[in-house]
């Protein structure tokens, strides 16, 4: 019996190395290099960096079991070519696993062309597709035109309709989700009567989350 018993003991442990093994392998897939790419929506303006949407969605992620560890480049007032310019790297730097693209009012304000906006759009999206090998998330420029302040920027909304089709267009190109923030309707502003409010970053935040699980699944 001893024998029998010996074997059967190193076949146990064998079956739990296996397990551990196996185990070990899934917790890399669980770990997130979030490094979403934007401007003042990105970055939170209008709320604290912990309110931002970016910020909101790494902690619901975490609370699904990802280790999720967040680098936000995203500045106030960059246009697409500031993003090219000094969000691309951080992007490399960090080796992302994966990310988010939502720019382009700036764009707008500063007068670039819908022309000019899909040339910037593509070399950010090609390079996000090729960091994360797909895993990112597209987001359109809000209504801004709907706010108190943003009222000023009226005669930008066929711009806004303009950009935000280049940008759907171009994310079905790479078979990138979109989620869609022209679509709502109300946006609860700030104390600056432009920007989100907290509320509204974390409204955003739930929107993209069950978009941001399909993805990862």
């Amino acid at each position: 019996m001893r024998p029998l018993l010996i074997v059967l003991l190193i076949l146990l442990s064998a079956c739990a190395d296996i397990h551990i093994n196996e185990t070990l392998k899934e917790e890399p897939m669980k770990k997130l290099t979030f490094v979403p790419i934007g401007d003042s929506y990105t970055i939170g303006t209008g709320a604290s960096a912990e309110e931002s949407w970016p910020a909101v969605l790494s902690e619901q992620l975490r609370a699904e079991g990802w280790n999720v560890t967040l680098r936000n480049p995203a500045m106030n007032g960059w246009t697409t070519k500031q993003a090219i310019e000094y969000e691309l790297p951080v992007l490399r730097h960090e080796n992302a696993t994966f990310s988010s693209l939502l720019i382009g009012a700036n764009d707008i304000v500063q007068g670039v062309s819908a022309e000019t906006y899909r040339k910037h759009v593509q070399v950010l999206l090609d390079e996000l597709v090729k960091q994360t090998q797909g895993r990112a998330v597209v987001l359109t420029i809000p209504d801004f035109t709907r706010t108190r302040v943003g009222k000023q920027f009226g005669d930008s909304k066929p711009q806004i309709e303009a950009f935000n089709a280049v940008m759907k267009e171009e994310a079905e190109k790479r078979d990138l989700p979109i989620i869609d923030l022209y679509a709502l309707k109300n946006m609860s502003a700030s104390e600056d009567g432009l920007h989100p409010s907290a509320e509204e970053y974390a409204r955003w935040a739930k929107l993209v989350k069950p978009v941001v699980l399909e993805k990862l699944s």
